[in-house]
């Protein structure tokens, strides 16, 4: 099993993944699609040769810090969970290609994430954009749809993807835009 490179595990009502999975070192690909899992264990940090984890369509409320761990990792799938947040290690990623996060309860990203922003693909998130914590200071976009209104006072910059055009942004005093 040390030299399985492949795991499907998609659409199977799988509630807890064991810990095991981190035995499985030489693992490439992990797909754990339409699940009903809440949480992964601390040992997904140990597959440091996976390139592409599918966590889609489950229940996920949070990842531990050991994502960031995975820094062979090219393709994160985390749509339609209920993620609030991102870790901070998010930005140990560095190879990072493809990030999916719609469908999820996230208002911003972590200012870490810019440690790769000039790979990685943000999709076309559905933030509230209309209703952001006042810490913070860094958000990004890959896409706006809306105007951005009642951004919170204390946003230092706004990145955005080098094909958006300045829509009908209001800037906090000292916000700045920069683009990636």
């Amino acid at each position: 099993m040390c030299n399985l490179q492949e795991l499907y595990f998609a659409e199977n009502q799988l509630q807890i993944l064991p810990t095991e999975i981190g035995n499985l070192i030489n693992l490439k690909n992990l797909n754990l699609y339409n699940n009903q899992l809440q949480s992964l264990p601390a040992e997904i940090g140990n597959l440091c040769n996976l390139k592409n984890l599918y966590l889609s369509n489950n229940q996920l409320q949070s990842l531990s810090a050991e994502i960031g761990n995975l820094i062979n990792l090219q393709t994160l799938y985390l749509s339609n969970n209920e993620l609030q947040n991102l870790p901070a290690e998010i930005g140990n990623l560095i190879n990072l290609q493809n990030l999916n996060l719609y469908g999820n309860q996230l208002q911003s990203l972590p200012a870490e994430i810019l440690n790769i922003k000039n790979k990685l693909k943000i999709d076309n998130t559905s933030y509230n954009i209309n209703n952001l914590n006042n810490d913070n200071e860094i958000l990004i976009f890959s896409e706006l749809n809306n105007k951005l209104i009642n951004l919170p006072f204390n946003t230092k910059e706004i990145w955005l993807k080098s094909n958006i055009k300045n829509y009908d942004i209001k800037l906090p005093f000292g916000c700045i835009i920069k683009y990636y």
